[in-house]
């Protein structure tokens, strides 16, 4: 009888366990859709280009795509891109938009000023470029400017890396670094608390040469227009110009504009071509 009984339960605990399924298979989180950019603002006119070279007018509440180029002239706009950052993009300045996927959006600066407020985390991260200079940042603000030959990237709050020419400068709160063409980043230094504007002359002149040579100072990094004329201040503030003068009295306005959006303005004193010899004068006697 025990022999039996033995028999009926080693049969059926062979059953219950050839019974027993696999445990189900975790499920996996469907992968994230790439971020979308959004116009979240326009002022004034702002255009975006599209790949095949069509020219749209923008207005708030459009799609960007990649490889769109946005090129504001006197209008200013304001771009989401969903869950990483807003990005400001100030008058006269060209942006399109490169890479996106689900932890990385960049953008490419070819010209004026981006200021940029990253929301994201340790797996999304805003990327800005210029010039060979990158931009990177995964949470905080800060700004990018290019005038084609040179740029620089402010923070104003939290961390930016940015890397050139194989190199890597860490910029905290309240610090600059600029990159000049073909250079790696220059230490950060303070942002100046207030942007200055300073001449090389004080006193009107009267001159000869059709040309002149002004010298001035300003925030490092600034973005210098001298009736047109645009140039750099260095890594220090300081600017050379050589202008181009015509006859008579010349008028020379001065503007300065530098990574954080602020600006200056002064005139230049006014500097007179004369190019005309001397008149001889004498008195003859018979």
């Amino acid at each position: 009888m025990r022999i039996v009984v033995l028999a009926i339960g080693l049969w059926a605990l062979s059953n219950a366990s050839c019974s027993r399924t696999a445990p189900p298979a975790p499920s996996q989180a469907p992968p994230k859709a790439p971020p979308q950019i959004k116009v979240a603002t326009i002022h004034g006119q702002v255009t975006r280009q599209t790949a095949d070279g069509k020219k749209i007018l923008l207005s708030a509440g459009d799609l960007l795509s990649a490889a769109d180029i946005v090129r504001t002239e006197d209008g200013t706009a304001t771009l989401e891109i969903g869950g990483v950052a807003a990005v400001e993009v100030a008058t006269h300045t060209q942006v399109s938009i490169g890479e996106l996927t689900d932890t990385l959006a960049k953008v490419h600066l070819s010209d004026g000023r981006i200021a940029a407020v990253v929301h994201g985390d340790e797996h999304n991260s805003l990327q800005i470029d210029s010039l060979g200079a990158v931009a990177r940042a995964n949470v905080g603000e800060f700004s990018m400017l290019s005038s084609g030959s040179q740029v620089s990237v402010a923070a104003l709050h939290g961390q930016v890396t940015l890397s050139a020419r194989g190199r890597s400068v860490r910029i905290g709160s309240g610090q600059l670094s600029l990159v000049a063409r073909d250079q790696a980043p220059t230490p950060p230094e303070a942002i100046p608390a207030s942007l200055y504007l300073k001449l090389g002359s004080t006193h009107p002149t009267t001159q000869k040469e059709r040309r002149a040579v002004l010298h001035g100072s300003t925030a490092p990094g600034a973005v210098i227009s001298i009736n047109g004329v645009r140039l750099n201040a260095d890594n220090t503030g300081e600017f050379t110009a050589t202008i181009a003068l015509k006859e008579g009295p010349n008028h020379l306005v001065v503007d300065s504009a530098d990574t954080l959006g602020r600006t200056a303005h002064a005139a230049w004193p006014r500097i007179t071509v004369d190019t005309r010899a001397p008149e001889a004068r004498s008195k003859v006697r018979w």
